[in-house]
């Protein structure tokens, strides 16, 4: 993925690993692996899904200056 989309993806990817993480640390008493392991999964569908979604974009807008 070029351009600042695949960094965008990790991005938005990244805050809601950081900020599900630390509300389940801060609301449970005790923080076991699965919610850790939980919370990973998570990132990596999240960074996918916004990696795919932002590449889409990308070619639509390459295809809308190709028109022009």
């Amino acid at each position: 993925m070029r351009g600042i989309y695949g960094h965008v993806a990790l991005l938005i990817a990244s805050l809601v690993f950081i900020i599900s993480f630390t509300y389940k640390v801060i609301h449970l008493d005790e923080v076991s692996c699965s919610v850790f392991f939980r919370d990973l999964l998570i990132f990596i569908v999240i960074y996918n899904i916004a990696k795919y979604f932002f590449r889409y974009i990308e070619e639509m807008f390459n295809n809308y200056r190709k028109i022009i």
